[in-house]
């Protein structure tokens, strides 16, 4: 019986590449990670827009929810609600409520009195379910322009 040395590692079908063919060079390396880094970009601003628009929707829909609180409270106390504008949100004092709007959105809050839409800082809710308050609020950011509203005939908070 003839012996076979074995040795690991070693193919002896094996042959050698040539240097060139031994890995990427660093050129090749450099076109790889800017392609990666342009792909990871671009997801990284659709993610960012996406969560800012979130935000948006998401604070909107926390003032209808806290105009409609508000607006039941004031029926259930029978007591004028006061909400009060600040410089980044708005305040509800009966409510124990204070928000801030997200970054780049605009406000502009407006009461309808003696067939004119005024500008205000604060708004009062009554309790008198007749009351005839009509608020539009107009909530900005960038090309959308989203508004809440307060109907006066039904009471109705709702936006569009």
């Amino acid at each position: 019986m003839a012996k076979i040395a074995i040795s690991p590692g070693v193919d002896p079908g094996l042959k050698c590449r040539a240097s060139s063919e031994q890995g990427m060079t660093l050129f090749e390396l450099l076109i790889t990670l800017t392609i990666y880094a342009t792909i990871a970009s671009f997801v990284g601003v659709a993610l960012s827009s996406s969560v800012s628009q979130r935000a948006f929707n998401h604070s909107i829909e926390q003032l209808e929810d806290d105009l409609k609180r508000a607006q039941l409270w004031s029926r259930a106390a029978d007591e004028t609600t006061i909400i009060d504008l600040t410089a980044t949100g708005y305040r509800i004092d009966a409510l124990t409520t204070e928000r801030d709007w997200p970054g780049g959105v605009d406000v502009v809050w407006r009461v309808r009195t003696d067939n004119s839409w005024q500008v205000t800082d604060r708004v009062e809710m009554s309790p008198n379910r007749l009351s005839m308050l009509q608020l539009d609020i107009e909530i900005v950011r960038g090309d959308d322009i989203r508004h809440v509203f307060l109907d006066p005939v039904s009471g109705r908070i709702h936006a569009d």
